[in-house]
């Protein structure tokens, strides 16, 4: 393996050159839903440490084989019945696709038991579209706020979408809710991340505001030479 032709490498180089006018930091989210543990490994050993996955049963099994080091985000649709056992995932830190109350409280109340706090984004459907999951747009404050108040075991740490590729103004609105909730709720706009961009437009994403790009295709690739 060439490590300096790597595509994780190049990655980097070009997320560290984009300016950041919205924001302090981004960090980047490697997505390896659908394959297999040496992969992960691979970008590991180049450093890379958070990385997302969609399915809970394919992290629960990469989990067990892969170091505790790794930094555990779950990115997919979440079945309240498989919260018990995500969360007993040590190195599990965020949970990104929360959109209700009900489910926020469900993790709560199993991070109760387990003695255990999480992070989680609150999924934005942003692109308005009844085929994608997320709260509503004119939701996302009181649930934001009802989730903050009533939710004592998780932490919320910003707003998720899975928008439209590419289309500037979901990213944009995105980042005025983020405003929003800062104002509203007094909360510190470092304290709200945006999970927004993909292996598509993550350049225009990092130059709306989004604190971390979520890469999959992009890096589990062939080495570009």
């Amino acid at each position: 393996m060439k490590t300096t032709s790597h595509p994780l490498l190049i990655i980097l180089e070009k997320i560290a050159k984009i300016p950041l006018l919205r924001q302090k930091s981004v960090s980047m989210l490697a997505v390896t839903k659908k394959t297999n543990p040496e992969k992960v490994k691979e970008l590991f050993d180049l450093g890379q440490r958070s990385f997302g996955e969609n399915y809970v049963d394919e992290l629960i099994e990469k989990s067990k084989i892969l170091t505790k080091d790794i930094d555990w985000h779950f990115i997919g649709h979440l079945q309240s019945n498989k919260v018990k056992k995500l969360l007993q995932i040590e190195n599990l830190s965020t949970i990104e696709s929360v959109d209700t109350l009900n489910l926020a409280t469900i993790i709560n109340n199993h991070c109760e038991k387990l003695n255990r706090t999480v992070g989680i984004y609150l999924q934005v459907n942003i692109s308005n579209e009844t085929s994608k999951s997320g709260c509503k747009i004119d939701e996302v404050l009181k649930l934001y706020s009802d989730i903050m108040t009533t939710c004592k075991s998780i932490k919320v740490v910003g707003l998720m979408a899975l928008g439209t590729i590419g289309k500037t103004d979901e990213f944009n609105l995105l980042y005025d809710l983020k405003t929003n909730i800062s104002k509203e709720l007094e909360v510190d706009m470092d304290n709200i991340g945006i999970s927004n961009g993909t292996s598509s437009d993550y350049e225009e994403a990092i130059k709306c505001g989004s604190t971390q790009v979520r890469l999959g295709s992009v890096l589990i690739k062939d080495e570009l030479i």
